[in-house]
């Protein structure tokens, strides 16, 4: 991958060049420098007289423009400082993959949504970046964890997808907000402070988003063991995910692996929502909204909705999974 030096100088300078696999910076004048992709970035402010052939002359820069000039591996500005560790490329290229889409839109500003290169812990993976500001989420680098379709059953409550950690259809990770259903290796190796969640019905063009402020060492961490992990972030913000939603009005338990307090039978489930019921207890919930439904016992009468709103209105609805 290429690293970038931004040269802004204060007198006339000239800069020379190697292409080596370390390469060597011979500068004459002052100039301030900036490194990006480096792990230090320093200002050079230094006089420096080298001589080298013609063959090795880059470029000629005068009267105080600015300019982006392209090196390959380590940079050495000769005499002055040593810059080690620059990267090979822009940040999430597949030569320097990133660890999350946040850190590629917090190194580079301009980053715009699309496949980025995310390292998985041991591997690395294509994930679609969303780097554009989501409304109802907030400021862009969301990375993509998984992507459901309400009328399919890959991913109800009771889907093993939930507890392990095994990808499903990578490549459907490499798109946005379409109907391709896809579980990521993000599921169990990214750290999180935030989820963006988003639903859209048949024939709806775009999602309905909404943010969740919960942190976690992966979603994969607060879901796999079953146990209920408790989020407040209202009845009304659930119900804003779908136009028409209905929920029944009582108990409304909102979180991870929200299950109903019944000793023979789970009633309305869901692994990432909320869950309501018409008695005044959380006993023998009907009705859920959000991702990794499943019923029992209820009166739903849609059946299985792994994605979407089960109650007295049916909604499936394809789901969106995104975390920063």
């Amino acid at each position: 991958m290429v690293a970038k030096i931004l040269l802004l100088l204060v007198v006339p300078c000239f800069l020379f060049m190697q292409t080596y696999a370390t390469t060597r910076v011979l500068i004459v004048g002052k100039v301030m420098l900036q490194v990006e992709g480096c792990h230090e970035v320093r200002a050079c402010s230094t006089r420096l007289r080298n001589p080298v052939s013609k063959r090795d002359v880059f470029a000629n820069y005068y009267n105080n423009q600015q300019h982006w000039v392209s090196l390959k591996g380590d940079v050495i500005i000769k005499g002055c400082y040593v810059v080690r560790n620059c990267r090979h490329g822009h940040l999430g290229s597949m030569g320097n993959p990133a660890s999350s889409c946040k850190a590629i839109k917090n190194d580079r500003k301009s980053a715009k949504s699309g496949v980025y290169y995310i390292k998985t812990h041991r591997t690395v993976t294509k994930v679609y970046c969303y780097m554009e500001d989501i409304s109802g989420c907030g400021g862009g680098g969301w990375t993509t964890i998984m992507k459901t379709n309400g009328n399919k059953k890959t991913f109800p409550y009771s889907s093993a997808f939930w507890s392990n950690k095994k990808s499903y259809k990578l490549t459907n990770g490499q798109s946005g907000v379409d109907d391709k259903e896809t579980k990521l290796p993000t599921y169990w190796t990214l750290p999180f402070k935030s989820l963006c969640l988003g639903m859209k019905t048949a024939g709806q063009k775009n999602p309905r988003w909404i943010r969740l402020d919960y942190k976690a060492s992966s979603l994969y961490s607060v879901i796999a063991d079953g146990k209920y992990r408790q989020v407040s972030i209202g009845r009304k913000k659930w119900m804003s995910l779908i136009a028409g939603s209905s929920l029944q009005t009582n108990c409304n338990k909102e979180g991870f692996n929200v299950i109903s307090n019944y000793k023979t039978g789970y009633f309305s489930i869901v692994r990432i929502g909320i869950s309501s019921n018409n008695e005044n207890d959380c006993k023998t919930n009907d009705s859920h909204l959000g991702f990794g439904g499943d019923n029992y016992k209820t009166n739903c009468r849609a059946g299985k909705i792994s994605t979407g709103n089960c109650a007295k209105k049916n909604h499936p609805a394809y789901g969106y999974i995104l975390a920063q």
